[in-house]
């Protein structure tokens, strides 16, 4: 699987748990998916005032939820992985 698939499904499992207010499923068969969707959730929090930090006139529970998804796990890989940044 690649980096990119192993986004889309961490993003696809995060976004269906956001919609059902509810943590995601515990059993995640990829790795890297898996580390993603751990990540993301443990560092939820300070994800959202990292966002919330540089967005204009916008709070993170007001974004669409893919929006919202999409930035926290972008953040997370920048914040703990070698993603390059340009």
């Amino acid at each position: 699987m690649s980096a990119g698939e192993a986004r889309d499904a961490a993003l696809a499992i995060l976004y269906a748990a956001d919609g059902r207010h509810e943590a995601p499923e515990s059993e995640i068969e990829r790795a890297r998916v898996r580390l993603i969707v751990t990540g993301v959730m443990e560092e939820a929090e300070n994800l959202d005032e990292m966002i919330e930090s540089t967005s204009r006139a916008w709070r993170v529970n007001r974004m669409p939820a893919v929006d919202r998804n999409v930035l926290r796990i972008a953040v997370w890989e920048l914040k703990n992985t070698d993603t390059p940044t340009g």
